[in-house]
């Protein structure tokens, strides 16, 4: 896929504010997302049939979006880095009672679901569960429908013996350490001004679609001095693009969504491609004026 070609959008230190924007469960394109935005380059993952985002999605500090399990974007601030989150996640009972759970690819011996799909695995239980009351209690694996969350522990030991359907129990969750925004996506392309293109450390499995042939390709990218590039390409391999970002300087880059949703708007107009596709999640970029001198 060469030569490349690069359609970016750079925002100087101190010149710049990025909010994730979106509604999980609902399409929409990028310049109907954030319409005052400066610049607007498409968000993580999501399931086409039901739009339910695919990992973790924080915004002003609250988690929206549960993780799967892959690297995120992740900032305070101007301060932007990629990793795959800590994160913490318990259950609690209509008294009280908590406890600690896994959650999707971190299972433990109760562990939560939170994406539509197959749900836990033979040998277990399933507490299915909407909002925070309970619908149904079913043997595992189970395919879980859009708007509920299921609860997995081996067949026969239920957590507390008190719960049962129609009863109440919530999840919650937390990341260490805490930060304002996150959005799950990757794989992760450059990390400390060094190629960090691994799939499988970033929880991609061999072969995974979203790894194919060339594509369109979505990315957020930063410098060591604070700057920051939205980047969309023309078809490529993530591989390719992590070197040519860390051609261009890059200290750090993680891909969000590609193929079809791969997307950039500026002043509301879309610059890559020529077609707008609606998505669940984005990154609206916002202009900050320059500090007054002393």
């Amino acid at each position: 896929p060469f030569p490349l070609k690069l359609r970016m959008v750079t925002a100087a230190p101190g010149r710049w504010r990025l909010v994730p924007v979106g509604t999980p469960g609902l399409r929409k394109t990028l310049s109907s997302m954030a319409p005052d935005a400066l610049a607007v380059l498409n968000g993580g993952y999501f399931d086409p049939r039901t739009n339910t985002p695919i990992g973790l999605w924080v915004r002003g500090g609250v988690p929206i979006n549960y993780p799967y399990g892959r690297t995120a974007l992740l900032w305070n601030g101007e301060n932007l880095f990629a990793a795959i989150p800590r994160f913490k996640a318990w259950v609690v009972t209509a008294n009280g009672q908590s406890r600690a759970v896994g959650i999707n690819r971190w299972p433990a011996k109760l562990t939560a679901y939170t994406l539509p799909g197959p749900a836990g695995q033979a040998g277990q239980d399933l507490l299915i569960i909407k909002g925070d009351h309970i619908a149904a209690l079913v043997e595992a694996p189970h395919k879980l429908q859009p708007g509920y969350w299921a609860l997995s522990f081996p067949h026969g030991l239920m957590p507390w013996a008190s719960l049962a359907a129609g009863g109440k129990l919530s999840l919650f969750g937390s990341l260490d350490p805490p930060v304002n925004y996150a959005l799950e996506a990757g794989p992760l392309l450059v990390q400390s001004g060094k190629l960090a293109y691994d799939p499988e450390k970033g929880g991609f499995k061999a072969g995974a679609p979203q790894l194919g042939g060339p594509t369109p390709q979505a990315a957020v990218a930063w410098t060591k001095d604070g700057r920051i590039w939205l980047v969309t390409s023309d078809p490529t391999t993530p591989e390719v693009l992590a070197k040519a970002l860390l051609k261009l300087g890059a200290w750090g880059a993680i891909r969000m969504d590609s193929g079809g949703s791969a997307q950039l708007s500026i002043d509301g107009r879309l610059v890559y491609p020529t077609q707008a596709r609606a998505v669940v999640s984005a990154l609206a970029l916002y202009p900050l004026p320059p500090l007054a001198k002393k």
